[in-house]
């Protein structure tokens, strides 16, 4: 083995070794709204998925384009992670509309609650699930 292919076996070892563990299975990889302009390794994350038999998990999708979502869908992970990215949405529309009038806490929780509804189905349908819902 040379030295790139023994670099390639510690990483995926590292991944493997070092993934966290969930009940609904192993998070291998995060983006995340702090982590700067994310990357998908997709090579090793299809290595990685060939040596576990459990779904993989993405914990931290914000900043990702819709082809860096599918891509990630495509190549084995089965969940991901995007409450951030519903949070910061919902409290964006919420200081938007509160600009213009005072609104109410009922108002507040509406609009909270179809930000999230549009949201979740933009993703459903972005991750390909439309059919399973």
């Amino acid at each position: 083995m040379n030295k790139g292919e023994r670099l390639w076996k510690a990483a995926i070892d590292k991944a493997t070794g070092r993934a966290a563990w969930t009940a609904d299975g192993v998070s291998v990889c995060g983006t995340g709204e702090d982590q700067g302009d994310p990357h998908l390794d997709l090579e090793l994350l299809d290595a990685i998925r060939r040596r576990v038999e459990i779904p993989l998990v993405m914990h931290g999708g914000s900043g990702l384009s819709d082809v860096q979502f599918r891509s990630a869908v495509e190549h084995g992970i089965a969940k991901i992670n995007v409450a951030t990215e519903l949070f910061m949405t919902s409290a964006k529309r919420i200081v938007g509309a509160a600009r213009d009038k005072d609104l109410s806490y009922f108002e507040i929780a509406r609009l909270a609650s179809a930000t999230f509804r549009e949201r979740c189905g933009y993703y459903i349908d972005l991750f390909g699930e439309a059919d399973r819902v």
